[in-house]
């Protein structure tokens, strides 16, 4: 594994990773953050790529530098270290007044990048591909987390013509046995069906969409990178690999790294009250997306979209307070950062 970030406790217990280092993140991940900084330039501003890493560089952006959206919460696949499959808060797609309301919150706010994500899968949402073009043309750049299982001719439309410039497609292991061990209901031959068919239908069409594959690797693979990457490779444009953490205090998966942050108690220097504001499907909008897990879903909410604006949100006391907390090391005004997983 990476030196730099696990830590195997001698009495041979779980391994811890620390998540916080930002310079090891990067140079482990090197290939594929250069391809993404390659999209982004021209269309992203270069303070708001900084802040990706290093927002203590920089004054703090008066709009929020990246929005993430969550069209739906619900999702075709149970993964074994993911909380979805809990339904810890209410599920949902988002409505159509929600996302025609986010739109013009966008518009208003000059944002230049989305990213589709959330506790859920994107796709199954039935106007995906709509709503992917309409935040294309609304926002120059615009990225999709899926898992890959329902890859439909609409879907890859969506994809595709928007255009979504940025594909992530999260994979475990590297046969049926490991992948379906982790993503229960997920078929490992479909997931090599859709990649190829994705990749080869953006080739025909001379899409600019980039595929990555984001890689979770388990303490019990320590030894298998290589060989995992190497399998993986010819399936996408590029590949990061990134550690399979427990996020909570539940025992959803033995196989994961523990959080040094978690462990300690101690308070991450995070990025994310700097760089990017998450709209659910609902319209709610927390602090972050990791505040649930601090508190309880649907975590520490700053607001609602369809009640207030993204930039009023994206100011408000809260926010501005934990960003003033997180720069003077202030953990008194920062309570539900506590042990958390942080990025």
């Amino acid at each position: 594994m990476s030196r730099w970030s696990v830590f195997v406790p001698k009495n041979g217990v779980t391994p811890f990773i620390d998540n916080t280092r930002h310079l090891a993140r990067i140079l482990y991940r090197w290939r594929s953050y250069r391809g993404l900084v390659g999209l982004m330039l021209g269309r992203v501003p270069f303070t708001s790529i900084l802040r990706t890493q290093y927002p203590y560089l920089l004054p703090d952006s008066p709009v929020p530098p990246s929005v993430t959206v969550e069209f739906t919460n619900l999702c075709n696949v149970s993964c074994t270290y993911c909380t979805s499959p809990l339904a810890l808060r209410p599920q949902g797609m988002m409505a159509e007044a929600t996302f025609a309301r986010l739109l013009e919150q966008l518009r208003l706010a000059g944002a230049k990048r989305v990213r589709l994500v959330g506790n859920g899968e994107a796709t199954l949402h039935p106007q995906f591909a709509e709503f992917a073009r309409r935040l294309a043309s609304t926002v120059p750049f615009v990225s999709l987390v899926t898992n890959a299982q329902r890859v439909t001719d609409r879907v890859l439309d969506g994809i595709l013509d928007a255009p979504i410039r940025y594909v992530e497609v999260s994979v475990d292991g590297g046969d049926a046995e490991a992948y379906e061990r982790s993503r229960i209901h997920g078929r490992f031959d479909r997931l090599l069906v859709n990649l190829r068919r994705l990749k080869a239908e953006r080739d025909r069409r001379r899409s600019p969409t980039r595929i990555n594959l984001r890689l979770m690797v388990r303490p019990s693979q320590a030894t298998e990178e290589a060989a995992l990457e190497a399998f993986w490779r010819p399936y996408t444009d590029s590949l990061m690999k990134q550690y399979v953490i427990k996020r909570r205090e539940l025992d959803l998966d033995p196989d994961v790294y523990q959080n040094v942050q978690r462990v300690s108690g101690d308070f991450p220097r995070c990025t994310l009250p700097f760089k990017e504001l998450d709209v659910m499907w609902s319209g709610d909008v927390p602090l972050c997306h990791y505040s649930a897990a601090q508190i309880g879903e649907p975590g520490l909410l700053l607001g609602n979209i369809n009640e207030s604006t993204l930039t009023d949100l994206w100011r408000s006391p809260t926010m501005v307070q934990y960003r003033s907390a997180h720069r003077s090391r202030d953990a008194q005004q920062m309570p539900v950062c506590s042990g958390c997983s942080a990025v």
